[in-house]
């Protein structure tokens, strides 16, 4: 019973941390969605706020560019990934996330701020990229049952998305802000796969095998002779015949050596 018990348990936490998981990135894809409604309501071209390269003001849109999207072509399609992604990460490493989002977040605007092209970069794909690799290096280093599930899951649905961080011509993709989340989720991946505990194996009944002496019906039992009988004494064994050694025969120490 105890076994059950612990595992209703263990699946009662882990449906709560995904409602939780699923909760926030809900949350966080409205507000996108919201952000970009009132910017088209009201008529405002909020893409002066992005990322601006080497422009003092610029350093506005490492806070606010991920908010931000040039359309809802753009918007529609990062909303699917950061849904994904952002309940997986906040699943499987509810610790981790706490340092991985801000430094993904934080880290690819700075270094597209540093070294990116004079432009407006702007929207949620430097996250999407940061996420993907967290994800798929973080389960690769730590190998535990969840971890690989997500693993795989996230290589199946989004791996073929790691060639937008190669460059390809299209002016309109920010390509450095691809590579700098790529950049930033490797190096949480590597520092922080560790912070969140491995989750522990789930058992099955037929692993606990209970000792003799536990058995509810007999006991220790086994232990004692049947009643009315008396453990006989081991057999004395008969001594075994050596065979006595070869005496040395006239003549043995005439023969000449051999050289090996």
């Amino acid at each position: 019973m105890g076994l059950v018990h612990h595992e209703q348990h263990r699946r009662r936490e882990a449906g709560l941390r995904l409602q939780r998981a699923l909760s926030i990135s809900v949350v966080f894809v409205a507000a996108l969605w919201w952000i970009r409604l009132i910017e088209s309501i009201g008529g405002w071209n909020l893409s002066v706020l992005g990322v601006e390269p080497h422009v003092p003001f610029g350093l506005v849109g490492v806070l606010v560019a991920p908010l931000l999207h040039a359309s809802w072509e753009h918007l529609l399609a990062n909303t699917g990934p950061v849904l994904i992604l952002g309940t997986a990460l906040l699943y499987g490493y509810p610790r981790a996330s706490r340092i991985a989002i801000p430094v993904i977040w934080l880290g690819s605007g700075l270094g597209v701020w540093f070294t990116g092209p004079p432009a407006f970069h702007l929207g949620a794909s430097g996250l999407v990229m940061g996420f993907i690799i967290f994800l798929i290096v973080a389960g690769m280093l730590r190998r535990d049952r969840t971890s690989a599930a997500i693993t795989c899951a996230v290589a199946f649905l989004y791996g073929t998305a790691l060639v937008a961080i190669v460059p390809q011509g299209n002016v309109h993709i920010s390509y450095i802000t691809h590579a700098w989340g790529a950049a930033m989720g490797l190096l949480c991946a590597v520092a922080l796969f560790r912070l969140d505990p491995v989750p522990p194996r789930k058992r099955y009944s037929w692993e606990l095998e209970l000792d003799d002496s536990d058995d509810p019906v007999i006991g220790d039992l086994w232990r004692h002779p049947p009643p009315g009988k008396t453990a006989s004494p081991p057999k004395p064994q008969p001594p075994r015949y050596r065979k006595p050694p070869r005496q040395p025969a006239e003549g043995d120490f005439d023969k000449p050596p051999r050289l090996h």
